[in-house]
Formats: C-alpha cells, sequence, structure tokens
C-alpha cells in the first residue's frame, strides 16, 4: 500500500511538473504577444520599420501576425563591436537567438557560459544563428565595459550594441537577461524572461529548425 502511495506521489509529481512547465511555455508566448504588440504602438519608429513588408510606421496598426498569432519582428540595425552595421534582415530564412544582456548584470552573467556553448554548437550551422544584445546606455553599460567583460571571459559569440535602445524598445524589454527566439519566416516565436540554459534555448529552437 506504500509503495502504491509513493508511487502516485511520484505520477502526480511528474503530472503537475509537465503541467507547470506547459502552463509557463503558453503564458510566456502571450506575455511576448502583449509586450511587443504595445511595443510596436508607443515606441517604434519609422526606422524600426525599413521594408514595408515587415511593419508600418502607423502606431495605430498592430503587427502583422501568422496563423498561430504571433507578430511579425520588424528589421533592426546595430553596430557590432567593429562599428559594422548589422541588421536582422542579414539572417533572412535562418532561425534567429536574441539574447539581451549588460555586463552588471549578475543573472546574464550566470548564463553566459551557457550561450557560450550554444554558439559553439551553432558554430558550422546554416540555418541557425545567436546574436547577444548589449543594453549599451553609455552610463551604468558601456561598449568598453562590455568588451571588457567578453574578452576577460573569452566569449566570443557575436555582441551587438544597442546604444539607442533601437531593439530592446522593439521588443519591450523591461528586465534582463531576456531570450527571444524567432522562426525563419521572422516571426516571434519564443519570449525567455530571466535566465535559461542550453537546452531550453536549443528546445525552442528546435521547435521551428
Amino acid at each position: 500500500m506504500n509503495k502504491y502511495k509513493q508511487y502516485s506521489f511520484f505520477l502526480w509529481l511528474i503530472a503537475a511538473v509537465l503541467l507547470f512547465v506547459g502552463a509557463n511555455k503558453v503564458y510566456r508566448n502571450y506575455a511576448a504577444k502583449q509586450i511587443i504588440e504595445e511595443s510596436f504602438g508607443s515606441k517604434a519608429t519609422e526606422k524600426d520599420f525599413p521594408a514595408a513588408d515587415q511593419a508600418t510606421s502607423d502606431k495605430a496598426e498592430k503587427p502583422k501576425q501568422n496563423a498561430e498569432g504571433k507578430p511579425l519582428v520588424p528589421n533592426f540595425t546595430l553596430e557590432n563591436e567593429k562599428g559594422e552595421e548589422v541588421s536582422l534582415s542579414d539572417y533572412s530564412g535562418k532561425v534567429v537567438i536574441l539574447n539581451f544582456w549588460a555586463s552588471w548584470c549578475p543573472p546574464c552573467k550566470g548564463e553566459m557560459p551557457e550561450f557560450q556553448k550554444i554558439n559553439d554548437e551553432l558554430e558550422a550551422s546554416n540555418d541557425v544563428v545567436l546574436l547577444t544584445i548589449n543594453l549599451t546606455d553609455g552610463q551604468r553599460e558601456t561598449k568598453e565595459k562590455a568588451m571588457s567583460f567578453l574578452q576577460e571571459n573569452k566569449y566570443d559569440f557575436t555582441t551587438l550594441f544597442d546604444t539607442e535602445g533601437i531593439a530592446s524598445g522593439i521588443f519591450g524589454i523591461q528586465s534582463i537577461p531576456t531570450t527571444i527566439i524567432i522562426d525563419k519566416e521572422g516571426y516571434l516565436h519564443d519570449y525567455i524572461m530571466g535566465a535559461t540554459t542550453k537546452s531550453a534555448v536549443l528546445s525552442s529552437v528546435n521547435e521551428v529548425k
């Protein structure tokens, strides 16, 4: 009888965990949709929408959505460490992982080894790319501070510097770290708030790879 109760307890525990994970994924996607729709309407400017088929500068219009109701992510352009312009549209047809971070953020620094592992694994991939986006406000975070942190820890993933808040404004970033998955057609797939892991990110990527 005791064994039966113990077995039942574990079954209920597993079911509860699966239910929580599923509910959390649904909530993340709902929250992401709401955040981005509100962000597009209140913070986006014409320079955030260079492609007419991606979005519109009309603040009253919601972004285009796919069959699942996921919003189309507008193109944006930031500079890398060399001062070269890099656009989201450069990776059209690929799954894109965006990770928003800053060197003063402990959870961001804590998950960086995971993203280095992701980058190493994707190095030979032609259909998935990782772009980390540094929230470079010029005060608490500067390009110099960010580059020093990356170099000290030997992180070699691509880093873009959001000096004007363009990317963070598009995605309505309210806290970091935040990780976003964009599918091959350019639609938002996942929005992970808080620190994450390699397995969680790649699991989400594999859903749209």
